[in-house]
């Protein structure tokens, strides 16, 4: 495919083109951004660094309407959608468990919703910048695919060069430090770049860029083996298929007599590439030479037999043996049906958006209690339901649930329709989206995409494409005429097809002279401003990050949890505040360092504040200690109530609290939980 790459890369006027490279810096650098400093390096960094992105680049845009360029978004079924799920869940606010979790939930949704519309204004009828755009993901999952298999093979052979925490307990914990924080959601991206990648393949007539196709989606292949995750190569499998089948009204016979020997190699080195990993051979990262040792290791003080192959083999011998594979599904199941309890008590209107993590640990399922394999986690905090579906019911009830559907349905069906019309060019790229598309709602029934700020911005850009792309060449091609209307300095215009209904709606600003130069400029300060605004949670993750290591010694006896130890962290912890009082994890923590600093009246005043987004059994455990120590027993109790309630381990856990606590209300026939 031949770009006019000025026209494309640089489009006019200036704000425009500052806007449109910045916006491709988001899709080349956010997914492999890592904020080390920060105590959330993998998240919230993003999170933050997506919304300062997003601020600017509305300040840019409406400079750049100053300046004669319009702003414009198509007028869609998937948009009209979109905006009406935006919507509803800023309605859940006012029944909401938590208020201000669900207020920044539609905040997070209404950038989504904003990044989608000017990646619609950027690349409406462009197909160029509909490929670079592409290409940044290409760009970024390629970044992905050499961190993980690179940053694997050498916890393999050297392990001594790489730090790493051991969280999931097996090699994946070197996976989850690539670039998204967990290998499920690393082989997730991986899956959505090796579609842009197989497009590329389809497409091109270059020598250079077929073999970079081929080698890139090799080592894409090797990072979804590495990374372990069963729906990411799942969706990979189910994409393929679609791809296949996009492809087939299109792509003729002597196109693929053509292209057979990219093909045969292709597949030779995915076959390849399998055998390496699944062989027990000495060049093997995941060979038993490398694993063995540590596995029977940590088999032995879990008390656990060994599996039936024993401690030898390459990766799937490595994978089976893993104890985290022996709890992922029971962890799973825990979570779906606790997350069913949440739904069968607010089935229609839902608990509010963004209040999953708020509500799941007051949720108790008889099936879990009753069940010792599950009892354990029963009580027990977890990030997402881990099925999209369950967690959108939970949050916005079946009114959002279905709007949800509907997006994903209508998005889907306007690709097939696409391809049905359209010529070869297009038809490449539709199948591409289409196929990354499908992956991601496979993907959505065991992770959790759109609550990741990467994962959600590809949905919320996939769901557009058809709509975006030139219908020179189709069978429908359609003649739009513009209807405007100024109101003062903001001209309207709608692009009418064939002169029936609307199908593009552009906003514009009209200043004389100099004053639109001026107005660009403040218009784009504001949005820079904005950005900054927009940057406080990660200024306030960076300054915790401090504050977590220091309480995390204490909390682990490395350091002795004094009163003047902890005294000494709380300015720390009251800046952190200061930057962004929202900060949850911080606020957590402030209240523990009160408490261990004796302060016990700032303890009870500070737990409703934890409370509005913190809704788990330490806060309640600390307060009720607190008013224990002012003498105020039966408040405590209450809150004594409330933990022991919630999570019955707890009374072993802190067997001092609840035999005094079982004493002083009489609650004997507890003993024996």
């Amino acid at each position: 495919m031949t770009l006019n790459f000025r026209e494309s890369f640089f489009p006019k006027p200036w704000a425009f083109g500052v806007g449109w490279a910045l916006f491709l810096a988001i899709l080349a650098l956010l997914p492999v951004c890592i904020v080390y400093a920060a105590a959330d390096p993998f998240v919230l960094g993003k999170e933050s660094l997506l919304r300062a992105s997003i601020a600017l680049l509305i300040g840019l845009m409406a400079g750049a309407a100053c300046l004669g360029r319009r702003f414009r978004f198509t007028v869609a079924p998937v948009n009209g959608f979109v905006f009406l799920f935006l919507i509803w869940t800023l309605l859940t606010v006012f029944w909401s468990s938590s208020s201000q979790l669900a207020w920044e939930e539609t905040g997070r949704l209404a950038f989504l919703v904003a990044a989608m519309l000017l990646f619609q204004s950027f690349a409406r009828r462009s197909r160029p910048r509909i490929i670079y755009a592409a290409y940044a993901v290409m760009a970024a999952s390629l970044g992905v695919a050499v961190w993980t298999v690179g940053k694997d093979a050498l916890a393999g052979f050297s392990p001594g060069r790489v730090s790493i925490a051991r969280t999931l307990g097996d090699w994946r914990d070197v996976v989850s430090s690539v670039a998204l924080g967990n290998s499920g959601h690393v082989a997730d991206f991986l899956a959505m770049g090796f579609f842009c990648w197989l497009a590329m393949l389809t497409a091109s007539r270059s020598r250079v860029r077929t073999t970079l196709a081929v080698a890139s989606l090799w080592l894409h292949s090797a990072g979804l083996i590495v990374a372990w995750s069963v729906h990411s190569n799942l969706s990979v499998i189910v994409g393929l298929v679609v791809f296949t089948l996009s492809l087939r009204h299109t792509v003729r016979s002597r196109q693929l007599k053509a292209q057979a020997r990219r093909w045969v190699v292709l597949l030779g080195g995915w076959l390849l590439i399998i055998g390496f990993y699944v062989v027990d051979q000495p060049l093997n990262p995941h060979g038993s030479r490398y694993w063995a040792d540590q596995t029977r290791a940590d088999y032995a003080a879990m008390g656990m037999e060994a599996p039936e192959g024993g401690f030898s083999g390459g990766i799937f011998s490595q994978a089976f043996a893993s104890p985290r594979w022996q709890a992922g599904g029971e962890t799973r199941i825990v979570i779906w049906l606790t997350s069913l309890e949440m739904i069968r008590e607010r089935p229609w209107l839902g608990w509010g958006g963004g209040n999953f993590t708020y509500v799941y640990p007051t949720m108790k399922s008889d099936i879990v209690l009753n069940d010792p394999r599950y009892q354990p986690y029963a009580g027990r905090w977890t990030n997402a339901a881990h099925n999209e579906a369950l967690h959108f019911w939970g949050e916005t009830g079946i009114v959002g649930l279905f709007l949800l559907i509907i997006i994903c349905a209508i998005a889907v069906k306007r690709y097939w329709e696409r391809l049905s019309v359209t010529n070869y060019g297009n038809a490449v790229i539709l199948a591409g989206g289409l196929a990354a598309l499908v992956a991601q709602l496979v993907q959505m029934q065991m992770s959790f995409p759109l609550q990741l700020p990467v994962s959600a911005l590809m949905f919320f850009l996939l769901i557009g494409i058809p709509e975006l792309l030139p219908r020179r060449g189709d069978s429908e091609e359609a003649l739009l005429m513009p209807v405007e209307r100024p109101y003062g300095p903001l001209e309207l215009e709608v692009m009418m097809r064939n002169m029936s209904r609307p199908a593009e709606i552009s906003l514009g600003l009209r200043f004389p002279g100099v004053l639109a130069q001026i107005a660009a400029v403040l218009f784009i300060a504001l949005g820079a401003f904005w950005g900054w605004v927009e940057l406080r949670p990660l200024r306030a993750d960076i300054a915790y990050s401090e504050v977590r290591a220091q309480k995390r010694m204490l909390d682990a006896g490395v350091a002795a949890r004094t009163r003047a130890n902890c005294e000494a962290l709380l300015p720390a912890a009251r800046r952190v505040l200061e930057i962004w009082p929202g900060h949850g994890d911080a606020r957590s923590a402030y209240q523990d360092l009160l408490l261990c600093s004796g302060d016990f009246e700032e303890v009870v005043a500070q737990t409703p504040i934890v409370l509005e987004k913190l809704n788990a059994v330490e806060v309640f455990a600390r307060r009720a200690q607190a008013l224990d120590s002012l003498g105020r027993t039966a408040d405590a109790d209450a809150d004594w109530d409330t933990v022991f309630e919630r999570l019955p381990e707890y009374g072993r856990m802190h067997p001092i609290e609840y035999r005094e606590y079982l004493i002083r209300s009489d609650k004997s026939s507890l003993e024996n939980r």
